[in-house]
């Protein structure tokens, strides 16, 4: 996957995004599919989005965040975001998204927030 690195650490799948074009009006269609296929449709995914060198989000790149999360939580599982530019972050805050997406400053913290509860 050119646009995506894919790792696992902790039960946790982390994604970071290394070509933000997938951003980009024209190619959100490419990146919703590429981003999709990670994510097991019939398992409860942990997964962990770096955002990190997204300087810029259009709506098309926040419409695949959300049919991610979408396609996560019907499952019971759970997506955190981090790494977030501050210009990145107020693009979520300014459009209420802010307290929809769980924001962590960075990837330990989103490895701990995933982490599944010890019993």
């Amino acid at each position: 996957m050119g646009r995506l690195n894919v790792e696992r650490e902790s039960e946790v799948t982390i994604v970071t995004i290394t070509d933000t074009s997938g951003f980009d009006n024209p190619n959100s269609d490419a990146f919703r599919t590429s981003i999709l296929s990670v994510v097991s449709p019939d398992q409860a995914e942990r997964l962990a989005l770096d955002l990190g060198k997204l300087d810029t989000v259009s709506s098309s790149g926040i419409v695949a965040l959300l049919s991610l999360k979408r396609v996560i939580e019907a499952n019971q599982g759970r997506l955190v975001l981090f790494g977030l530019e501050p210009s990145v972050r107020q693009v979520f805050k300014v459009l209420g998204l802010a307290d929809f997406f769980t924001i962590v400053v960075d990837r330990a913290a989103a490895i701990e927030r995933l982490r599944p509860a010890v019993a």
